[in-house]
Parts: C-alpha cells; structure tokens; sequence
C-alpha cells in the first residue's frame, strides 16, 4: 500500500488545515475593516402639522431627535416628540407621547441598556412640572415622573452622570440642577438666584466633576438680560459665579464651555457694536471667570444676530450656532469659527430655507450634527425641521453662503454676581403617558449628499501618559489619571481591590482624579484600571493595570 491515513495524520491534516485558513483570514481581517462609512446629509423631516424639534442626541446606529408636536392651527394640549433615524438620516420610526395637558419633551441621552431617558416639561395650566421618562430602544415607556417644587418648572438640558441624570431648568424666576439616581429617584435639587429674573441657557459638566451653567439674567430693565455664569461642585454646591455686562435685547440663550486650558468660552449676545440690535459676544475667562479678552461680532446694517448653541470642535477652537435677522421678520442660520485667541477662522450662513439653528453636537466620526426649525416642506407655512450632518468644518454643501461677520475687540466689565443658592424639596409623581406611533414624511435636501468610506485611522497614544501612582491633593500637579496631554477620547474605569467599579468616566477625556462615583475621594491603597483610547471611527487600544492612589 502506497498511502495509509493514521488517525493522528488525519489529525495533523486537520490541524494543518485549520491554522491555514486561520491565518488567511488574518490576512484578509485588515481588509474587511478597511473603511468605515460616514454620511453627511441635510433633512427636512414634518407632517402636515406643527413639529418643533430642540435637540438631536447620538445613539447607537443613529440618532434620536426630541421635541414636541401640535396640531394646525394650534390646538392644546401639544405632544412630546421622539424620531429615531438610521445613521443616514432616514427615519427609523416616531412616537408621540401624550398626558394630561401639554407636554413638551427638551432632550435625550441614551442609557446603558440601550433605552433612552428623556426630560422635559408638562404644562397644566397654571402648573408645570418637571419630566423624566425611561423608554426601552422602541420608544415604549418603562416609567415616567414628574417633579415639582414652585409648581412652575420647566426642564430644558439632560446630562447623562455614572450614578444617574442630572436636569437644568427654569423654577419662578430662578434656575434650578435636579440630580437623580437611575430609577429617577431624587439625589438632591438645588435653585440658583442671582438676579431679579434668571434663565437657563446651558450646562455643561467640567473637569473637576463640577458644572458649570450659564444664565440670561435680569438687568432689571424691561427685557434686557446679562450672562451670568454659576460654577458649582459635582454636588451642586456653589463654587463661584461671575456676571458680565453684556445687555441684549431679550433672553437669548447661548452656550458655556471650559476650554483645553481650565478656563471657559462663553457666547451670549450684546447691543454694544455693529448690527442694529444683538450682536453676538464671545467671552474667554480665566478658571475662575475673570475675562481674558472680549469680541463682539456683527454684520453691519442687519437687524439681530443671536447665539443659540456652541461646541469646541476637534481644534479647540469654539464653533457657535444660531440665527441671524437679516431683516425684520426674516431669518438665516448663521454658524462660525473662532479660535482661542479671538480669531475668527470660518463664518457661514444657511439660506432661509433653515431658519433657526438652535441645538448643535460633534459626533463620534468628528461631524457636526445640527438641528432646528425648517422653511414648511409639508405643512403649507407651519414649522418642520431639520437634521444636518455636515463635516468637521460645517460645510453644507448647499444652501450655503459666506456670513461677512466684523469682530470688534470691546472691553466688557464683569463682577462676582451675588449668587443664592437653596436646598429645595420637591414632591415627585409617578405620571401614566400614553404612546402612539406616528408617520413623517422626509425630503432629502443637497444632490452632493455624500457617504464617504474613511480608512482607519491608526490611534496615537503617544501623547497618554499612564502614571503607577497619582496624588489627588488639588495641586495640579499629578491629580488626573492617565495624563493626557491632546485630550484624546478615554473611556476609563476603576476598580477597588474587591472588584466593584467606582468609576466611569463614560468618554470624558480629562481622566480619573482619585474620586469615586459619588465625587468622594476614594482612601489611599492600590486600584485596577482599564483604559479604552478611541479614534474618531471608535477603534480602541486597551491598556490594564494597577495605580496607587496616595
């Protein structure tokens, strides 16, 4: 016999067959992750009724937009709002949520199950209430309450904390943060008085674990408000708050971030300058709100400009969203760029067919995410709205124009605000919401819509330093674990020595500074880690190990 097959040759051949294949595919997984799509678009999204969207959140495979939705003309009570869309804007599905009254829902962050816990308001004429609701990844609601302590709150801006959520919003003539655990259950509610009447406008965690909120506060003149802005510790104790001299004409809104360097950049709106009315004012501070320098910015001979939102983009540099009125009673979307030092790098503005920029968010994949208010598509002169993915530097592709904005480098005079701050209780309701789905129509807007495959990005980590022991004392000097110099993004955690997690940074990239979830500082002794760095397409490296906390 020429040939005979053993049993442990046939194995070999098995084994031998099996690595090769094994390491084909190897060879080709490269190549299989070799792209990754990211699609920009602009969409117009409405019925035949009335639908005002204010925020976009991302989620996982797409995004989730949060509004409230009426009848034409304007019948009570309004219904709470929520389009799911894929990652190319088209629509998933919609749900409207409705209860006694009016109810209008403000915006959305995804939970860790997958759901999503939406806040909001509901308006019973006199009364509102405070609203959180925990929905499962259909929209279907697992549970819904209602928070009252003046009986007339609003809730405008949710911030997603490892223990709970945190609320932003309007009491009386006051600006109140409500922090619950994950069943929506009350941690603590603090209000915040610094003026006759104040009004929220955002918040915005910071690298210490605090907030950090901007107000539209009272001048006690008729309709006339300053920035103020109020820094509190992660328990919502106040720390320091600053109010500036900046007066517009009406409460504006606008946006407060910390900057790579501790301080913040704050852009409100001022009469002081160029345009007939608003201009815009963009303010840089310091780590405690002293002002570094000051710009006030305009286009001569048009009537008002207001700042809604902003985001410091992948630069650093600070990205400002909102509106301007070209001329009474007509609108454009206006957006610019202006680095740390006060120069303007880009300004653009959107034709009338988007009115309104009012909410804007950086993506995993280093877009920009905008929404707001929309020229009718579908509603014969009611409001649609709007969902635009544009790239890093906002370019829409259509529907836009060049914004000639002037900068004017005024001084503006600020001062410690007299900030009061209570320990309020409020009385929480389980609510019953009822839930129905509903059909939009969408229009594609922009022939360039593009869908770009973007090679993987290699992480550079070289800038990450891990440290073996770190010394949380305030010093600045080794507080933070890891160090990281080019705020790369991280995901973090902590583990004590019996295994329990005590931290989750959930993405922020400032790092661990020796506190547990709670914000208390956790006892000297030795810690497990494990940190995730991502790219903008969301590859990771992962580093593990041990540090001493001393």
């Amino acid at each position: 016999m020429r040939y005979q097959t053993t049993n442990s040759g046939f194995k070999l051949h098995c084994w031998f067959y099996l690595l090769a294949t094994l390491f084909a595919f190897l060879i080709s997984f490269p190549v299989i992750l070799a792209s990754h799509t990211i699609y920009h678009f602009q969409k117009s999204y409405g019925t035949s009724q009335i639908e005002d969207i204010s925020r976009v959140s991302e989620i996982h495979g797409g995004f989730l937009l949060t509004g409230d939705y009426n009848t034409a003309p304007v019948v009570n009570p309004s219904k709470g709002l929520i389009v799911k869309t894929f990652l190319n804007g088209d629509i998933n599905w919609v749900k409207k949520y409705t209860a006694t009254g009016n109810l209008t829902l403000a915006e959305s962050v995804e939970s860790n199950d997958s759901g999503y816990v939406i806040t909001g308001y509901l308006n019973y004429m006199p009364q509102r209430k405070i609203l959180l609701m925990k929905t499962d990844s259909n929209g279907n609601v697992l549970w819904s309450k209602s928070y009252a302590e003046s009986g007339d709150e609003y809730a405008f801006h949710l911030l997603r904390q490892t223990d709970g959520y945190l609320i932003y919003g309007f009491t009386g003539s006051a600006v109140f943060l409500l922090k619950t655990n994950l069943q929506g259950d009350v941690t603590w509610f603090r209000v915040y008085k610094s003026a006759v009447e104040d009004n929220p406008a955002r918040v915005n965690p910071t690298r210490d674990g605090g907030f950090i909120l901007l107000t539209q506060s009272s001048t006690g003149a008729p309709n006339v408000f300053q920035p103020c802005i109020i820094k509190t510790d992660h328990n919502g104790n106040l720390a320091w708050s600053k109010i500036y001299a900046s007066s517009s004409i009406g409460n504006v809104g606008g946006q407060v971030s910390q900057t790579n360097d501790g301080g913040y950049i704050i852009a409100s709106s001022s009469t002081a300058g160029i345009s007939y009315s608003n201009n815009i004012c963009v303010i840089k501070t310091d780590s405690v709100g002293d002002t570094l320098w000051t710009r006030i910015i305009g286009i001569p001979g048009e009537y008002y400009m207001v700042p809604i939102t902003g985001q410091i983009d992948f630069n650093g540099h600070f990205v400002v969203f909102g509106y301007r009125e070209f001329v009474p009673g007509q609108y454009k979307g206006l957006l610019f760029n202006i680095d740390m030092a006060g120069n303007i790098i880009w300004s653009k503005s959107s034709l009338s067919l988007y009115n309104e920029i009012s909410f804007s968010k950086i993506s995993s994949d280093s877009s920009f995410l905008l929404t707001g208010t929309s020229a009718s598509s579908f509603s014969s002169g009611y409001n649609d709205f709007f969902m635009i993915k544009c790239d890093k530097d906002c370019n829409l592709g259509c529907y836009e124009e060049n914004a000639p904005l002037i900068s004017m480098n005024i001084p503006i005079v600020y001062s410690d605000a007299s900030t009061f701050v209570t320990v309020a209780t409020v009385t929480t309701t389980d609510i019953l919401l009822n839930v129905t789905p509903a059909y939009f129509l969408t229009m594609t807007f922009c022939s360039d819509s593009t869908i770009i495959e973007d090679p993987l990005v290699d992480i550079d980590t070289s800038s990450l330093f891990v440290p073996n022991i770190i010394t949380p004392n305030g010093d600045n000097l080794n507080d933070y674990f890891p160090g990281n110099k080019n705020k790369i993004e991280l995901k973090i955690k902590i583990y004590n020595r019996w295994g329990e997690l005590i931290y989750d940074n959930e993405g922020n990239s400032n790092g661990w500074n020796g506190r547990d979830k709670n914000g208390n500082l956790v006892n000297e002794g030795v810690y497990y880690y494990i940190i995730n760095s991502l790219n903008p397409l969301s590859q990771s490296k992962e580093f593990h190990g041990y540090v001493y906390v001393k």
